[in-house]
């Protein structure tokens, strides 16, 4: 909850990471007035995760070992009542990170797949592991395929210019 409350005060957007249902309820409690996303949502917490993220009337973050299981645990919360999500389609590597994303978005629009039509997260300071450039590469890559939200490690100008320049001319 100390670290939340240390990111909410450099004034940007706080996406608490969590599959741990308690300390999720401390994070959002603690800044809950900044409306962070609550990213961590999965098969086996989806239910209490929801309810905080519904109390608090913030986004959800929805995870999952597979696409099935994230079709799956959306489905589940679309049932019960929350449409306020977001789908992290961080996989284990680059790869399977490129995989999901094209595929989940795919089936929103040429499957018309509503299920899977809520924006992406993607977290590039976990698939860069420290590098900087490569970050900025896979910012640059996940900028013009179906990234919605981009989690980096750091953004400085260098970082910045030369994505806002891709996003303004895809």
């Amino acid at each position: 909850a100390e670290l939340c409350r240390k990111a909410a005060g450099l004034e940007r957007g706080v996406i608490i990471e969590t599959t741990n249902v308690e300390a999720a309820k401390a994070a959002v409690e603690a800044i809950k007035d900044v409306k962070p996303v609550l990213n961590g949502a999965n098969k086996d917490n989806f239910e209490a995760m929801n309810a905080i993220a519904a109390a608090a009337g913030i986004v959800l973050g929805v995870q999952g070992a597979s696409l099935e299981e994230l079709h799956d645990t959306v489905e589940a919360l679309e049932k019960a009542g929350n449409k306020n999500l977001v789908i992290d389609v961080t996989g284990a590597d680059m790869k399977a990170t490129f995989a999901n994303a094209v595929q989940v978005r795919r089936a929103a629009i040429k499957d018309n797949d509503r299920t899977f039509g809520y924006p992406s997260i993607v977290n590039i300071a976990k698939l860069s592991k420290g590098d900087v450039h490569m970050a900025t590469a896979l910012a640059s890559l996940f900028t013009l395929k179906y990234g919605s939200i981009l989690v980096m490690p750091k953004m400085g100008y260098a970082e910045a210019l030369p994505l806002m320049g891709l996003r303004q001319n895809v």
